[in-house]
């Protein structure tokens, strides 16, 4: 971020030392008349756009400050199209724009979609529930795209169960399988998590035995790469939508759009509004995670601490019956652990 320059207010008097050593009173500064004219119409575009350059993402610029020690406030002020509330206000408020980059990342043509939004999905309340960015339908196949700036570790897994969730949710009790839809899982990434160079990562279904083999279930997950943009060749628009999200820059009608999709957004005082109550809500599900974690991390600790006194004893032919009353392990688990020690001899 640029940093104006601290210079002498108009008017002020400033002392100097004069080769006498004296000092004396220096002349104020008279500002400078500056020319004014009518603004083009050609330029109005560029100054709504040049008041939106902090949407850049803010992984692109090198000195910032890490989003975890960002107010919410500083967030919203950064937050561009890899923001994720930001990227489901642009996709879902305009369907056009969703739809169109839908095609330009799967190249399909798609008729017409029903925007979902962002959709909260569960099986039922023992197991874990899920919040998708941007759901979409059309006639015939269902869509997730997910903005993702960080590697989680877990994003393959992630893809594996969103898309099982939606499937569940997409069958009505007594319909056939065959009324499934063919499902997409797209994640688009700034980083490259399978570290193989490529742009664009597809997965489905195949025979390991005989790879030409698919197993047809329609089901299909992607992972877009934005760093791995100048590996692309021939798409160009795919390229600069990859591009755009990297430097922040425009090169086509398409990320034009895009960006000023995401400038209106912002300029949306109701946006705002809803955008810290989700960074609320966000900062509070963080919050009870990192609580149930280190009650859960303080048990773990103390159960692989027993496991470990129990190793250490059994090498030393104590019984596993005294070996239970001292470390608060189960016989069984004491008896598992003699065994796996046996069969490490």
């Amino acid at each position: 971020m640029n940093r104006d320059e601290k210079t002498n207010p108009a008017g002020a008097q400033m002392q100097t030392q004069n080769p006498t050593g004296t000092k004396r009173l220096a002349e104020p500064a008279v500002p400078q008349k500056q020319e004014t004219s009518k603004m083009p119409k050609s330029l109005a575009r560029q100054e709504m756009l040049q008041k939106t350059e902090n949407l850049r993402s803010p992984q692109t610029h090198k000195g910032l400050t890490e989003p975890e020690m960002l107010t919410t406030e500083e967030k919203w002020e950064r937050a561009g199209l890899t923001d994720t509330f930001i990227f489901y206000k642009v996709m879902t408020e305009n369907p056009d724009t969703c739809r169109r980059l839908l095609e330009l990342l799967l190249h399909v043509k798609i008729e017409k979609i029903e925007i979902l939004g962002e959709k909260s999905l569960g099986i039922d309340t023992e197991s874990k529930g899920i919040r998708l960015d941007v759901y979409v339908k059309d006639e015939e196949r269902v869509f997730d795209v997910e903005m993702q700036v960080k590697d989680t570790g877990e994003l393959p897994e992630r893809s594996r169960y969103y898309q099982g969730v939606m499937d569940v949710d997409m069958l009505k009790s007594g319909e056939p399988y065959r009324a499934l839809k063919e499902s997409h899982v797209i994640f688009i990434c700034l980083k490259d998590i399978f570290k193989q160079g490529l742009a664009h990562y597809t997965f489905e279904n195949l025979c390991l035995q005989n790879p030409r083999i698919r197993l047809g279930d329609r089901s299909l997950k992607h992972f877009f790469v934005a760093e791995n943009y100048d590996r692309i060749e021939s798409d160009k628009e795919l390229k600069a939508f990859l591009k755009m999200l990297i430097t922040g820059r425009t090169e086509d009608s398409y990320t034009q759009e895009l960006e000023l999709c995401t400038a209106k957004a912002k300029q949306n005082a109701l946006t705002r509004r809803q955008y810290m109550d989700w960074a609320r809500e966000l900062n509070y599900e963080k919050e009870r995670g990192y609580s149930i974690g280190y009650d859960n991390g303080y048990d773990s600790g103390l159960h692989q601490k027993a496991v470990e006194d129990a190793t250490n004893l059994l090498r030393e032919n104590i019984s596993p019956e005294v070996i239970a009353r001292c470390t608060g392990l189960s016989l069984a688990e004491v008896e598992e652990i003699k065994n796996s020690l046996l069969c490490t001899k």
